[in-house]
């Protein structure tokens, strides 16, 4: 136990000392997106008709969101950038030090630890930390900018953006998990590149299996091409059974990939 916590602790104070410029500039690259939303918001009209939550849809999600039912209708062929963004930075941020902690620090440190497992759960859980600080700090630039443009938060408006938060928090953690144990494999590029593809994907293909697509609340319009489907009472909630079951799915994956490729390497090593 005490390996695990000394492991944790160096893994967290390593990615917050190696991604501090990272993520210093993707935060400013986020708080500009989240700008750019609020001012074209303000700047239309919407702003003013919108509560919190209805505000967090359009402006995390984006208003021009591939509408499948209307492709051949309408020929309308639009992608959801902001969304994109606010996926992929989290990934940019983390990418660089779980590239070289593992392929050039891990293969010299791995043969010499004595709790494989211990090692590869502190990555896992100090990824994760790093994940909430991210949004942490994030979501705090969604509802300062919030107050700035409207003015006012209420309490009761504050309760489901946060279970919205908490999704795509979820979703981020999980996402990350994945491409970090693909950089056990890959290098960086091509990890990232498998990462986008997925994300891609993802957007059209609404499967219980392209989970990034769960961190969309009350932007499917074609949910009913899904076994998932929307509670359109409040356009705010997905299933959380599947939700749950997806998300543990992926983490149980990717631990038992990640305990086989640090077994690898061990071997390799002695």
């Amino acid at each position: 136990m005490h390996s695990i916590f000394h492991l944790l602790k160096r893994d967290i104070m390593m990615r917050l000392h190696d991604c501090k410029a990272t993520f210093l500039f993707i935060s400013l690259a986020a708080l500009l997106v989240y700008f750019v939303s609020f001012w074209n918001s303000y700047k239309s009209g919407q702003l003013d008709q919108h509560n919190l939550l209805n505000n967090y849809m359009n402006v995390f999600h984006s208003l021009n969101f591939f509408e499948l039912h209307e492709l051949y209708s309408q020929h309308k062929f639009s992608i959801p950038f902001t969304w994109i963004c606010l996926q992929l930075f989290p990934l940019l941020i983390i990418g660089h030090f779980s590239y070289n902690d593992f392929q050039k620090s891990g293969t010299l440190l791995i043969p010499k630890l004595n709790n494989k497992l211990a090692f590869w759960l502190s990555k896992v859980f100090s990824l994760w930390f790093f994940c909430l600080i991210i949004w942490i700090v994030w979501f705090s630039f969604y509802f300062i900018f919030f107050l700035i443009f409207k003015g006012t938060i209420t309490i009761g408006e504050i309760k489901p953006v946060l279970s919205l938060m908490l999704i795509q928090y979820s979703v981020t953690a999980v996402y990350t998990l994945v491409f970090e144990t693909l950089t056990y494999f890959f290098s960086f590029i091509i990890s990232l590149v498998i990462s986008i593809v997925y994300l891609i994907i993802s957007i059209f293909v609404h499967s219980k299996f392209f989970f990034t697509s769960l961190a969309i609340p009350g932007r499917w319009y074609f949910a009913d091409h899904s076994s998932i489907n929307m509670s359109y009472s409040n356009g705010s909630a997905i299933h959380l059974p599947i939700f749950i079951g997806v998300i543990a799915l992926f983490c149980i994956l990717c631990c038992f990939v990640g305990m086989i490729r640090i077994k690898k390497i061990d071997i390799l090593g002695d």
